[in-house]
């Protein structure tokens, strides 16, 4: 059932696994079954999690399952989650916005190159990690000597750290953005 406002037709479809229940494109969540006191097309109060993302509770044969909004909506307007390990990711970085055309499903790193591109994850890569022992100049000055011929054993007596910390630095296992 669709519903219009000024900017015309709400559409509503049906959410996959809570059959009970309908999203609409612009993230609101609803019953579309009455139960005792609960109408068909009552709109479910919204309620912010502590990481700030809206959750609706939603029943199932008994069963209360406090639910992402924005993960109802992917999967009633963009389809079944692709992988376990796919997240849904807001395109313009706002939790409040759950319009489905601002989500999409992303791996866990897309994710946080989003996150990271919208301000919401810092850059904490290497000597901006408050644990880094390495700079950015002593990984290049690690390099250096390793292009320069000296044994990873070398290197690592010279600077004083570990072989197995100047190898993955100097290969780029780790500090690969320098």
């Amino acid at each position: 059932m669709n519903h219009s406002t000024p900017q015309g037709p709400i559409e509503w479809r049906p959410i996959p696994g809570f059959p009970s229940y309908e999203a609409s494109e612009r993230g609101d969540i609803r019953r579309a079954v009455s139960f005792r006191h609960y109408p068909a097309g009552m709109v479910l109060r919204q309620r912010r999690n502590r990481f700030g993302y809206m959750t609706v509770r939603l029943s199932e044969r008994g069963i209360a399952h406090d639910v992402f909004v924005h993960r109802l909506v992917a999967l009633a307007f963009i389809g079944p989650q692709p992988t376990p390990q796919h997240e849904v990711a807001h395109g313009d970085g706002s939790r409040d916005n759950n319009h489905w055309a601002n989500l999409r499903w992303a791996t866990p790193s897309e994710n946080a190159l989003d996150r990271r591109r919208h301000g919401r994850l810092p850059d904490t890569r290497g000597e901006k990690h408050p644990m880094a022992r390495l700079t950015n100049d002593l990984v290049l000055a690690l390099r250096s000597r390793r292009r320069a011929g000296a044994l990873y054993r070398e290197i690592a007596d010279e600077f004083g750290f570990p072989k197995l910390t100047v190898y993955d630095a100097v290969t780029g296992k780790t500090w690969s953005h320098i």
